[in-house]
């Protein structure tokens, strides 16, 4: 979950972390933009490769040709959206510690 996850395969575009809660818990988030061309599809096969090992992503398919990908550890609650915004296609990945 680090901005340099997809090393030259994506563009960092932004990075932000929620104050924390009661707990000492955070949010945060990730976007990425990808290479002209690459499809919803290939964008979830990234983001699955990616986190391969760290979490189980499932799959599900949102309008407007997104993808939706959802995990979850003993440690933290992870979702990634992919699709088209502002005419380029970009991975959001956001995780929730949860304990």
């Amino acid at each position: 979950f680090r901005k340099e996850m997809f090393g030259s395969e994506a563009t960092f575009v932004d990075f932000a972390r929620s104050e924390a809660n009661e707990a000492g818990l955070f949010k945060s988030h990730v976007i990425f933009e990808l290479a002209e061309g690459t499809t919803t599809d290939k964008c979830a096969e990234m983001v699955t490769g990616k986190l391969e090992g760290a979490v189980e992503l499932t799959a599900k398919d949102l309008p407007d040709d997104r993808k939706q990908l959802e995990g979850t550890t003993d440690r933290y609650d992870v979702t990634a959206v992919c699709g088209a915004a502002e005419g380029k296609m970009k991975a959001y990945i956001a995780y929730e510690w949860t304990r």
